[in-house]
C-alpha cells in the first residue's frame, strides 16, 4: 500500500480556518498517512491552544515557520523539509489545507479520495473543471487563466501555474526546487515550470470555490462582492505577474 502525505503550509492569521480543522480532523486518516503542516509565526502566537490540539494528534506533524520568512521561503522550508525526510517511495500530496478542508467534507470525500488516489502517473497536477471554475469569481480565472494561456503558446501544454493540489514523489519535489527562488507565492509557478515535461493533469469538480463554505457566507452573494473589489484584482495581479515573469524566463 502506498504511503500517501499531505504537505500543506498553515496560515490562518484571522483563525477561519483552524476551526473546520479540528472538526475535520479525523477525516484526514481516510486519505493521508500523515499530514505534514508548517504553522506561520502569527499563527502559533494568536491561537496558541488550537494549534497544541493538533499537535496532540499523532496524524499530523507540525514544522513552525519562523518569523524573518518570505513567503516563497516559507514554501520552500516546507517542502525542501518533506522532500528530506519521508521515504522516497512516499507520495506527496502538495496542497492548500483550505483546499483539502472542503473536499473532505462528507459530500464530496468518497470522490476526492479516488481522484488523490489515482497514481498510475507522477507528477499529477489537479485542474479545476469548468463546473469548479463557474463557482469562483470571474475575476479569479481571468487573471489566473492569463498565466495558464501563455504557458500554452510558450511550452505547448495547458498547466494551472497557479495550481491548488498537486500529487509527487519525493524526488520529483527535489528537482522541483533545485532552481526554485521567487519570494513570493509565484515560486508555485517556478514548480510548475521546472516540472511541465513530466506533469500529466486531471480536471476535477472538488477544487470549486472554498470560501463560502469555509467563512459560512451566501456564495452568489461572496462572489458579487469579491467580483467587484479592486482589492481582489490587486491581490491575483500581485502573483500573476511574477509568474508571467518567470514564464517569460523560462523560454
Amino acid at each position: 500500500m502506498n504511503t500517501h502525505i499531505l504537505v500543506s503550509p498553515l496560515h490562518d492569521p484571522a483563525g477561519i480556518l483552524l476551526p473546520h480543522l479540528l472538526t475535520t480532523q479525523t477525516a484526514f486518516p481516510r486519505i493521508y498517512t500523515q499530514t505534514i503542516l508548517s504553522v506561520s509565526p502569527i499563527t502559533r502566537q494568536k491561537y496558541a491552544s488550537q494549534i497544541a490540539q493538533i499537535r496532540q494528534n499523532e496524524h499530523f506533524s507540525l514544522l513552525d515557520t519562523p518569523n524573518e520568512l518570505t513567503l516563497g521561503d516559507e514554501f520552500r522550508q516546507l517542502y525542501h523539509h518533506a522532500a528530506k525526510t519521508v521515504s522516497d517511495d512516499a507520495i506527496l500530496h502538495l496542497g492548500f489545507i483550505d483546499r483539502v478542508l472542503f473536499a473532505l467534507q462528507p459530500e464530496r470525500i468518497t470522490v476526492f479520495k479516488q481522484d488523490v488516489w489515482d497514481v498510475n502517473s507522477l507528477p499529477l497536477m489537479f485542474h479545476r473543471s469548468e463546473r469548479a471554475w463557474e463557482t469562483h469569481p470571474n475575476n479569479y480565472r481571468a487573471f489566473e487563466e492569463m498565466v495558464t494561456i501563455t504557458g500554452k503558446w510558450l511550452f505547448g501544454k495547458t498547466l494551472d501555474f497557479a495550481w491548488c493540489y498537486m500529487m509527487m514523489t519525493p524526488a520529483q519535489l527535489r528537482r522541483a526546487l533545485a532552481k526554485n527562488s521567487s519570494p513570493h507565492i509565484s515560486m508555485l509557478a517556478e514548480m510548475a515550470v521546472a516540472l511541465r515535461d513530466e506533469i500529466r493533469t486531471k480536471d476535477v469538480d472538488w477544487l470549486a470555490w472554498e470560501d463560502p463554505f469555509l467563512l459560512e457566507q451566501d456564495p452568489l452573494a461572496l462572489k458579487q462582492e469579491r467580483e467587484n473589489s479592486p482589492e481582489e484584482i490587486r491581490k491575483r495581479l500581485n502573483y500573476v505577474i511574477p509568474m508571467l515573469e518567470i514564464l517569460r524566463d523560462a523560454i
